[in-house]
């Protein structure tokens, strides 16, 4: 755990044995980290308050490399191929909702921001890497592509919101 303020890293409890996690599959809602377990159905809530792991319901699809994730409000989002699942950590349920319509489904970076989900660049079974832009409506439950990144397609790429701009 890192404090901006004082600039001091700190050890925080371990995630629970055999858990595997990649570093593409984790969003937060509040104070609590939300971690898909790779190639399976397990999922995990880390609080960071508590500093305490918590087994949630399982994932209804298997997981593999290259499933990006986006938090919208008090939602989040994980998508799985064409599949785009929900969950509420209220209920502690999972609901799939619109399918993805890109071309290119594997590996796109997913962020959010002002209540959308975006979902930026991805590839195809055969590596081809694209510069599509999709954004995710959750009022509407439907996507939307935007205009195709303007620079050269990235493989693993990072991307984040700071101050509400995205940064890709």
């Amino acid at each position: 755990k890192y404090d901006a303020q004082t600039n001091i890293w700190t050890d925080v409890t371990d995630p629970p044995v055999g858990a595997t996690f990649h570093n593409e599959h984790a969003f937060t809602i509040g104070h609590k980290g939300y971690f898909p377990d790779l190639f399976s159905i397990d999922f995990w809530e880390y609080d960071a308050d508590l500093d305490l792991w918590t087994q949630k319901a399982p994932i209804p699809l298997s997981t593999s490399f290259g499933n990006p994730t986006f938090a919208i409000g008090d939602k989040g989002y994980l998508k799985i191929g064409a599949s785009l699942l929900e969950y509420d950590p209220a209920l502690d349920t999972w609901t799939t909702k619109a399918p993805f319509p890109g071309l290119f489904p594997n590996r796109p970076k997913g962020i959010h921001q002002n209540g959308y989900g975006y979902l930026i660049g991805g590839m195809n079974a055969a590596w081809i890497w694209c510069p599509e832009v999709w954004r995710y409506d959750p009022a509407s439950d439907s996507w939307l592509q935007l205009q195709d990144f303007p620079g050269t397609t990235r493989r693993w790429a990072t991307a984040v919101n700071v101050s509400g701009r995205v940064y890709y």
